[in-house]
């Protein structure tokens, strides 16, 4: 066994008759289940799939224990599939969600239906500069012992003026399980900034697939570098099977055009 399991938070949405496999959607990077339970819904409720809606290791309630890895994150992912008895599922995974389960679909191929990767690259991208900002940002409002919630927000500002960038990010507070007056961060910030090298770049352990040639939808962001050209002939060698969408917004595809993406996600998924 490569890496010792982590046992992953989750929600289950359930569809009343479910006929074909369940999905699994992986959130990115300092997001949490909870940025998908919207979108959870909507795709039982069009799909008739169950839906798993999973807190990556070292975010949401999940434990927060490296290593902090694309190996260690589709370990996961498959040990949990195991855990629930899910013999096979289609994934949809965002940004580093995305790498994630592009990693799951390489290393263990049998246990994926059907792949959504939505706006990230099975190459090295350079992460945005305010990534190590928003991390750094957060570890001093851990220092700063807040005890309201607007005070961590009025520290972000500094760094952020986007209210929603901020709530998301705020969204990983919680009450000091050791002084319940206080908000701390309720994942390891300084595992992962000191993970962010491994997260920028992509590999699977050797053993893992060269390629996965079931159906794969990519969704590119058009105003985002995480799809830049040259990782479309790296999709086509290692996603044979491969489809790109592109949506006229940011990075977060699945929120900037909910509608458009839900849209795209389902005609892929109900097709045989």
């Amino acid at each position: 066994m490569p890496f010792k399991p982590v046992q992953l938070a989750f929600e289950k949405f359930s569809a009343a008759a479910p006929k074909k496999p369940p999905v699994l959607i992986l959130h990115g990077l300092l997001g949490s289940r909870k940025n998908w339970r919207s979108l959870s819904q909507n795709f039982v409720s069009k799909l008739d799939r169950d839906v798993y809606n999973i807190d990556q290791r070292c975010h949401g309630d999940s434990p927060g224990v490296g290593p902090l890895s694309y190996q260690s994150l589709a370990f996961d992912t498959q040990q949990f599939m195991k855990t629930h008895g899910i013999e096979k599922a289609s994934i949809i995974g965002h940004s580093m969600g995305g790498k994630t389960a592009m990693a799951t679909a390489l290393m263990y191929p049998d246990m994926v239906e059907k792949l959504v990767v939505a706006d990230n690259s099975p190459i090295y991208t350079h992460l945005p500069e305010k990534t190590k900002v928003y991390i750094k940002a957060m570890m001093r409002i851990d220092e700063a012992n807040f005890k309201k919630q607007s005070s961590a927000d009025k520290m972000l500002k500094e760094v952020e003026n986007d209210t929603l960038v901020r709530a998301f990010l705020l969204s990983n507070l919680r009450k000091s399980p050791e002084n319940p007056s206080i908000f701390k961060s309720q994942i390891p910030l300084e595992l992962i900034h000191n993970s962010l090298p491994d997260l920028a770049g992509f590999s699977v352990n050797e053993n893992g697939a060269d390629q996965y040639k079931k159906p794969t939808l990519v969704i590119k962001a058009k105003h985002s570098t995480f799809v830049p050209d040259e990782a479309l002939p790296v999709f086509k060698k290692m996603f044979p099977n491969y489809k790109l969408e592109t949506l006229d917004c940011g990075h977060w595809v699945h929120f900037e055009k909910a509608k458009e993406f839900t849209e795209l996600v389902v005609k892929f998924l109900s097709s045989d």
